[in-house]
């Protein structure tokens, strides 16, 4: 997925900063202080393990520049909401996009819903009808075919 990301973030002409727990093949690899320090936006694509759970805690929230978004389409443990909703509110950052949220689904009176600066989506960001219908075309063809493949 960060791959993925990082491809699509080139394609719009970013410059794109790679910190990972193991090398990174075909990009170069920053230390996570200066990746933090110098990036307008970070997205956080990583599993959630006892390693990474609260990753992104106040202190590395702190450490980002004035005016960050912050993306988390990964898993919610990753982000200490409150430290980030602290930050958002704040100004320090300009803009956090979640699909991920520590309790899900997200009541109707959770603070995420009524923020200005937060896009949020249910945990199904990547459900648009071309997504929906390459899943479909996947499923059918693995349940049809013998080591089938979707086209």
């Amino acid at each position: 997925m960060g791959r993925a990301f990082a491809r699509i973030a080139e394609g719009f002409g970013m410059k794109v900063l790679v910190w990972n727990r193991s090398p990174v093949e075909g990009h170069e690899q920053r230390p996570l202080a200066e990746v933090l320090a110098r990036a307008d936006a970070v997205s956080l694509h990583m599993a959630l393990t006892a390693e990474t759970r609260g990753f992104l805690h106040a202190e590395r929230i702190a450490m980002l520049r004035k005016g960050a978004i912050v993306v988390n389409t990964a898993r919610a443990g990753l982000i200490d909401e409150s430290a980030l909703r602290t930050a958002l509110r704040a100004r320090h950052l300009r803009h956090v996009a979640l699909d991920v949220f520590d309790a899900e689904p997200l009541a109707p009176d959770n603070p995420w819903l009524s923020e200005p600066r937060a896009t949020i989506t249910s945990h199904a960001g990547y459900k648009t009808p071309e997504a929906s219908r390459r899943l479909i075309a996947m499923g059918l063809a693995r349940a049809c075919i013998p080591g089938g493949e979707a086209r």
